[in-house]
């Protein structure tokens, strides 16, 4: 019996282990499975942060914004310049068109830019008040031509007859009036009529007699004809009439706006509608106009420097806006009154011809040469001054490649006002970073200006 039981009982706990056994194994798997698919997914996680990491810096740092010019080797002359100084375009041959009346624009034919010839339509104001006044002095001018005339040509023989006429007619009512009060005076004097009867017979011989003396003048002055210093005096008038109206016609005149010369139309400062001002508090002119044949170049001189130019002496001249040109000069006057404030002598540089691509208030740099410089085959290099880096003692300058600045040692030669000749280090074709450069550093990034 006992044995009956244990056997029982050891087949239980063997059955209870094969249940465990059987029961771990699969929970075990499982859990391994799990550890085994977070683990590769962090791994995948790791990689893709990695990369972004490495590609997100490239896609947002786009580097320091830089400006470059192409390296081309320039002409380069035996004589060195012994001084450079800053000016600026200007023109010898430059008119300012105002208005000389106040009127309302009702045109404007040219724009900025155009070329205008001597005489031409540049603008046209209103005139309708002007025409009026025109009128108006006309016609005084031939009512005081018509009076001359008149006194010119004398009286009339019918007006002497008509004259004469109504002299006769009042001698008669004054020999009337008096045979009239001649008979009152009888009658009153033996009573027949009133005393008051006789006084107005009386009134009225005075005024017939007073009649007949303004008759005789009449008469005597048409007869005589008019007197020298009237018709003086009608002359004079008349004179004052015509001149009026060339004044009223001269007015007219000032509603066309014309152009006084050849030349190019720089400024424009009058549009339809608008009234052209005369107040001083609005002293702009309309039309600004040059001659581009006379473009100069005016540039302030240091008073220690002045002396050491001459009229006549050769000059070259750079303009900022036209890197690739260099323009031949000759100093033609030194202004004799110097400018206090500035501590300057104005010196005006003659430029031969015209140049199209010039523009007045260009801003250039001006050489001077004490003697003709003699162009000869060497070639430089020549780049701006601020191009160049002071490291140590030594020059470097700054080459673009693609996204990259690649610092350069040069050698440099002949210093200018603003450029330097470079001997050794650049090569034709190279993209020089000329704005930027200073805050860079050898394989920088870069984002190149257009």
């Amino acid at each position: 019996m006992i044995e009956t039981t244990e056997r029982a009982h050891e087949d239980d706990i063997e059955a209870e282990l094969k249940r465990l056994e059987l029961n771990v194994e699969p929970f075990s798997r499982n859990r391994t499975r799990g550890y085994l698919k977070w683990l590769l997914i962090g791994v995948v996680c790791l990689s893709a942060l990695a990369i972004v990491a490495m590609v997100l810096p490239r896609s947002f740092d786009r580097g320091a914004a830089v400006e470059v010019e192409t390296v081309q080797p320039q002409q380069s002359d035996q004589v060195s310049s012994v001084l450079s100084v800053v000016g600026y375009v200007t023109a010898s041959e430059q008119v300012e068109i105002t208005a000389a009346i106040a009127a309302r624009a009702v045109a404007v034919n040219v724009r900025e830019g155009d070329f205008v010839h001597r005489g031409q339509l540049l603008a046209r104001l209103d005139d309708t008040d002007v025409r009026s006044q025109i009128e108006q002095a006309r016609a005084n001018l031939q009512n005081e031509q018509a009076r001359l005339s008149l006194l010119e040509h004398g009286p009339r023989i019918q007006e002497i007859e008509q004259s004469r006429a109504a002299l006769e007619e009042m001698e008669i009512s004054v020999k009337e009036n008096e045979s009239k009060v001649q008979r009152l005076k009888l009658l009153a004097s033996g009573g027949l009529v009133s005393t008051q009867e006789l006084s107005e017979a009386e009134s009225r011989y005075g005024i017939a007699q007073a009649q007949l003396k303004a008759a005789k003048q009449r008469y005597e002055m048409v007869r005589l004809g008019p007197r020298a210093e009237e018709i003086a005096s009608v002359r004079a008038q008349v004179k004052q009439a015509a001149a009026n109206l060339e004044l009223q016609s001269a007015q007219l005149e000032k509603t066309q706006i014309k152009s006084p010369i050849d030349g190019l139309l720089t400024r424009r400062n009058l549009e339809p509608g608008e009234i052209a001002s005369l107040e001083s508090s609005n002293p702009s002119s309309l039309f600004t106009i040059i001659n581009p044949s006379t473009l100069t170049v005016d540039a302030d001189v240091n008073q220690a420097d002045f002396k050491s130019l001459r009229v006549g002496a050769p000059t070259r001249i750079a303009v900022d806006a036209l890197p690739n040109r260099v323009y031949k000069g000759t100093v033609d006057s030194i202004l004799p009154e110097a400018d206090r404030q500035k501590n300057t002598v104005k010196v005006r540089i003659g430029l031969p011809g015209k140049d199209n691509d010039l523009r007045l208030g260009m801003s250039v740099k001006v050489s001077f040469f004490d003697q003709e410089p003699k162009e000869d085959s060497k070639r430089a290099i020549f780049i701006p001054r601020d191009a160049v880096v002071e490291v140590a003692g030594s020059n470097y300058v700054f080459i673009a490649e693609q996204d990259q600045a690649v610092r350069r040692p040069v050698v440099i030669g002949e210093k200018f006002y603003d450029k330097v000749e470079v001997i050794e280090g650049l090569n034709t074709g190279e993209k020089l970073i000329v704005k930027g450069q200073n805050s860079l550093k050898d394989g920088s990034r870069i984002t190149i200006k257009q």
